[in-house]
């Protein structure tokens, strides 16, 4: 899924991208509720949860989005993905923010901390893949 998260750049699009490439498979960018039909699987990467939310919103993804949970599909979500995919929240902005839901737990925004000090580091993969400039995201998971 690629509204408003951290799709581009060396955090997931290089990282994710490239593993799946590895792996022999393709990754498509998913920004409209129509193109979830034609995958068989789906990772909702890192960003700004609150900001994806809203984007998510605009562009009418939840209903798609939850559809494509209910069906027992694969759905893989990192840092603000699985804020997404939690069925609850905790910490969230005022006014909270929507949920995909999906899975069975409680999770809690920013709980070190607010994301201005968000920690990045580099690091090289197992095969030589130099990765840079990641950043640790902790979601506490109840």
């Amino acid at each position: 899924m690629t509204v408003g998260g951290g799709f581009g750049g060396e955090y997931t699009n290089g990282a994710i991208a490239s593993t799946l490439r590895r792996l022999g498979m393709k990754g498509v960018e998913i920004r409209k509720p129509e193109q979830l039909q034609s995958i068989s699987s789906l990772i909702i990467p890192g960003g700004e949860s609150t900001t994806m939310a809203k984007l998510a919103e605009f562009h009418n993804l939840f209903p798609a989005l939850r559809e494509f949970v209910q069906m027992g599909k694969p759905v893989w979500g990192t840092c603000a993905g699985l804020i997404f995919l939690a069925n609850k929240a905790v910490g969230q902005k005022e006014g909270g923010q929507e949920l995909v839901g999906g899975l069975n737990c409680t999770v809690h925004r920013n709980y070190f901390g607010s994301q201005v000090i968000t920690y990045a580091f580099s690091f090289t993969t197992y095969d030589a893949y130099k990765v840079s400039r990641v950043l640790y995201c902790i979601v506490v998971i109840e």
